[in-house]
C-alpha cells in the first residue's frame, strides 16, 4: 500500500510478485484494456470512524477458544470501513471460578474495535464447565494424549443452561447481568446463542443431540421452543441492566432448511421477546434460494417490522477440509463472493450484514488452519477480499435501497450464452443521495468466468446527479470513465453501449460521488 493510501494494482499481464501485502491468482480486472472505458484512478477508502452510519460488518468470532490473536487486525481493519463486529462472549472463559467473572480478555477487543470506529455487538452463547458439565471434557487432554483439544471441548460449544438444571439457569442469569452491567455504556445489541437450530451442533444437550427419542420434526419444533424460553430469560436479564438494548434472536443456520424450526419459534411469540432476528446464508452461490428463505422468516416470525440482519456468512480462500465450499478456494473467488454476500443482503433489505471473517483462524475443528479470513493470520497480512471489503465499506457508507430508480438490461447486446440474459442481477441503491447501480451474473464464484457483453440502460430522477457516470470494479478498486453515454433524448436515462459483465458487482454512480468520499 503506498504512503498516500492508495493500492498500488499489481499489472495485469503477470502474475504479481510477493510484495509482502499480498499475492495474487491471475485475474485481470474486466474492464482493464477496453477502448470504451478509460481507467481514471483507484477507488479510494474510507477508514471506519469516519463512516457515520453503513450496514458493513465484519466477524470477530471464536475468540472466546482463542483461536487467532485479534492485536494485529485493529490498525488494518481500522482502514476497512466496516462499522460492525460480532464478538461471541465466551462464559467459559469469563467465569472460570464460580462467582468470579473476568472480562479483561473480552475489554481489550470491545475497547480496540470502538477506538478504530467499530461497534462491536454481541453473540452471547456456549455453556461453562462450572454449570453444564459434559462426561470426558474434563479428563479429554489426558484421554487424548498429544491431540488437539476440539473447541467445542474448550468452549463448551453449544451447551445450553436449559438443559443442566436450575442451578445452570441461575449461573447463566447472573454471569449475563455481570455481563450487560460491564458493557452497558459500550455494547446494546445481544444476540441470543449461535446457530441453534443445529441440533447436536451449537445445540447440545450434555454433549449430544436434544431429544434423541424424538422425530426430526419433533425435534426441531421442541427445541425452537427451548430457545425461545432462552431469549425470554436473557432478554430479562440484560434489559434489568441496560433498558435501552436490542436483543438480536435466531442466529439460524440457513445452510438447511427452516421452516419447520422457524415456524415453531413463531408459535412460541419470538416476536415479544425479539427486536431483531439474525440468519446465516452460507453456500456457495451466495444468491442460491436466498431470497425465499429471507421471505419466508420475514413472513414467518409474527412480526414483519421486525429487522433482519445477516449475522454470519463466509467463504474460505485457501484449502479446506470441506466440499461443501467448491474446489477453487482462492483469494480471487473470495474477493468475489464477500462482494456478492453484501449486494445481495442489502438488496433484500437486511439492515446489517456481517462477514465471516476478520482473520484466518486455528485450533477450530482439527482441520488445520481455517483459511476465512480477509486477513492471512500467519503471514500477517490483507487478503484481495480485505480491500474488497474497503471497496464496500467505502460504497455502502450511507447507503439506502431506491426503488425510484430503474434499470434493464438492453437485449440487443451480445450474450455469450442466451441463459445469461435472464439471469443477470441488478440493484439499485443511492449512497448519499446519489444513484448506484450494479450488474453481475450470479455464476458460481469457483468457474474462471469469461466476461460478457450488454446495453445498459439506467433512469434516475431529474434532482439526481448522474451527468458523468463512473464504473468501478470493487474487486479490484479500479474506477473508469465510459468514453462515451449513448444520448436517446431523455436526460434521465444513461445509456452505455458494450457494457461488461462478469460473476461479480460492478457498479455505475456519479464519479462527484467518488471524489466527494
Amino acid at each position: 500500500m503506498a504512503t498516500d493510501g492508495t493500492f498500488k494494482l499489481p499489472p495485469v499481464d503477470m502474475v504479481p510478485e510477493n510484495d509482502g501485502i499480498a499475492l495474487y491468482d491471475f485475474n485481470p480486472c474486466v474492464l482493464e484494456g477496453r477502448s470504451e472505458f478509460e481507467y481514471i484512478g483507484n477507488l479510494p477508502y474510507k477508514k471506519s470512524v469516519d463512516i457515520k452510519a453503513s450496514p458493513i460488518g465484519i466477524g470477530y468470532e471464536t475468540l472466546d477458544r482463542d483461536t487467532y490473536d485479534p492485536t494485529y487486525t485493529y490498525d488494518l481493519m481500522a482502514k476497512s470501513g466496516a462499522k460492525w463486529a460480532r464478538v461471541q462472549t465466551g462464559w467459559n472463559k469469563c467465569e472460570k471460578v464460580k462467582g468470579t467473572y473476568d472480562f479483561r480478555w473480552l475489554d481489550e477487543i470491545v475497547d480496540s474495535l470502538l477506538k478504530i470506529g467499530i461497534q462491536p455487538w454481541f453473540s452471547a452463547s456456549f455453556g461453562n464447565a462450572n454449570y453444564t458439565p459434559v462426561p470426558g471434557y474434563t479428563t479429554w487432554a489426558e484421554d487424548h494424549p498429544g491431540e488437539e483439544v476440539p473447541m467445542h471441548v474448550r468452549g463448551y460449544v453449544g451447551e445450553v443452561p436449559l438443559y443442566h438444571g436450575e442451578e445452570a439457569v441461575r449461573g447463566w442469569k447472573n454471569f449475563l447481568t455481570a455481563l450487560a452491567r460491564h458493557y452497558k455504556e459500550r455494547v446494546r445489541h445481544w444476540e441470543i446463542w449461535n446457530e441453534p437450530n443445529t441440533m447436536g451442533g451449537f445445540w447440545r444437550m450434555k454433549g449430544g443431540m436434544p431429544y434423541p427419542e424424538l422425530s426430526t420434526g419433533e425435534r426441531l419444533a421442541r427445541c425452537a421452543a427451548d430457545y425461545v424460553e432462552l431469549v425470554k430469560i436473557c432478554r430479562e436479564q440484560i434489559k434489568a441492566e441496560i433498558p435501552d438494548a436490542k436483543i438480536i434472536a435466531g442466529a439460524l443456520s440457513n445452510g438447511m432448511d427452516v421452516c419447520t424450526y422457524v415456524s415453531s419459534m413463531a408459535e412460541n411469540r419470538i416476536a415479544e421477546y425479539a427486536d431483531i432476528i439474525s440468519y446465516h446464508p452460507y453456500g456457495v452461490i451466495p444468491e442460491q434460494n436466498v431470497d425465499a428463505k429471507f421471505d419466508f422468516i420475514r413472513h414467518n416470525i409474527g412480526s414483519l417490522s421486525i429487522p433482519i440482519w445477516q449475522g454470519e456468512a463466509g467463504r474460505p480462500a485457501g484449502v479446506y477440509d470441506n466440499t461443501g465450499y467448491g474446489v477453487a478456494t482462492t483469494e480471487y473467488n473470495q474477493a468475489k463472493y464477500l462482494t456478492r454476500r453484501f449486494v445481495t443482503d442489502l438488496r433484500l433489505g437486511v439492515e446489517m450484514a456481517s462477514f465471516f471473517a476478520v482473520s484466518d483462524f486455528g485450533g477450530y475443528c482439527n482441520k488445520g488452519e481455517m483459511p476465512f479470513g480477509v486477513l492471512n493470520r500467519l503471514e500477517k497480512r490483507p487478503k484481495l477480499a480485505f480491500y474488497a471489503l474497503q471497496a464496500m465499506g467505502f460504497l455502502f457508507d450511507g447507503l439506502e435501497q431506491a426503488q425510484d430508480l430503474y434499470c434493464r438490461i438492453w437485449m440487443s447486446g451480445k450474450f455469450n450464452f442466451s441463459y445469461q440474459r435472464y439471469n443477470l442481477t441488478t440493484a439499485r441503491f443511492r449512497r448519499k443521495g446519489v444513484p448506484l447501480f450494479c450488474i453481475y451474473l450470479p455464476e458460481t464464484p469457483d468457474i474462471q468466468f469469461d466476461p460478457g457483453e450488454i446495453e445498459f440502460l439506467m433512469y434516475t430522477q431529474k434532482s439526481d446527479r448522474f451527468d458523468n457516470p463512473a464504473v468501478i470494479d470493487p474487486v479490484w478498486r479500479r474506477v473508469y470513465k465510459p468514453v462515451s453515454v449513448t444520448d436517446i433524448g431523455d436526460k434521465n436515462y444513461t445509456f452505455i453501449k458494450r457494457f461488461p459483465y462478469t460473476d461479480y458487482p460492478l457498479f455505475i454512480t456519479d464519479l462527484s460521488a467518488i471524489r466527494e468520499g
